[in-house]
């Protein structure tokens, strides 16, 4: 028989997370206190928080999912992307870098460090092709009762569900 835990609450710390609440909603930065605990036995530590909140990564899942939903799915423009998704401000017209992220989320998914067991099977050639098929696969794993709610909340849902 296995040992048993032996948890002892071993303080808070803030974390950040930015996305929107919902889909459609304005980005933001949430700040979040999460709980940590401390075993007895091993003195190991952990951090609970909630659903949907992933470790080492700013944005969460589910404005991750959101962004490779109209990215993929919708086929808007990285600009148009940035500004649903992310709280920084900058001017959607503005020359200069593209926003990265949903390539690099893509990436995760591919190599098996977000969204473990996603994608089965070999990907499609472009990342965008491959946020399509991330994005349908996040829809679903949405609750049923939003079967017959818009793709994007669909997405939005199944990713914070997606582990």
């Amino acid at each position: 028989m296995g040992q048993k835990l032996n948890l002892q609450g071993h303080g808070q710390r803030e974390r950040q997370v930015r996305g929107p609440l919902r889909p459609g909603g304005k980005p933001v930065q949430v700040l979040l206190t999460l709980r940590r605990y401390r075993c007895r036995s091993c003195r190991a530590t952990m951090t609970v928080g909630p659903l949907g909140l992933w470790t080492r990564l700013l944005f969460s899942a589910a404005a991750a999912g959101l962004a490779l939903c109209l990215w993929g799915l919708d086929k808007q423009k990285e600009a148009q992307v940035y500004a649903q998704c992310n709280d920084w401000s900058r001017p959607l017209e503005q020359p200069g870098p593209r926003w990265r992220q949903p390539g690099r989320w893509v990436q995760g998914v591919l190599e098996g460090r977000l969204w473990r067991g996603l994608l089965r099977g070999s990907p499609p050639q472009s990342l965008r092709a491959v946020a399509e098929r991330v994005a349908a696969a996040l829809a679903a794993r949405c609750p049923p009762s939003l079967w017959e709610a818009p793709m994007a909340q669909q997405v939005f849902a199944g990713a914070a569900l997606a582990w």
